[in-house]
């Protein structure tokens, strides 16, 4: 059976992040705020930013890695 899909779209994801929200998870993302927000353990975020999963949302700021909220909703969320 097919499984119907709806993607995020980018207007909702600013909407889910508007007020409160905005201050707890801003923009730019450590990897315990990722494991945060999607309510997985550190080392789940760890095993899918080296496998690949978060490549697109995930850049270093000198030996730290950081991560895109909107693009690791995105990637995640709007899977195939």
């Amino acid at each position: 059976m097919a499984q119907d899909r709806n993607p995020l779209t980018t207007d909702e994801i600013h909407a889910a992040f508007a007020g409160a929200w905005a201050d707890r998870f801003p923009p730019v993302l450590t990897p315990g705020q990722v494991a945060d927000l999607l309510q997985v353990a550190l080392k789940t975020v760890y095993g899918w930013s080296s496998d690949g999963t978060l490549k697109a949302a995930k850049f270093r700021a000198g030996k730290r890695v950081r991560f895109v909220r909107d693009r690791v909703l995105t990637l995640l969320f709007n899977k195939k």
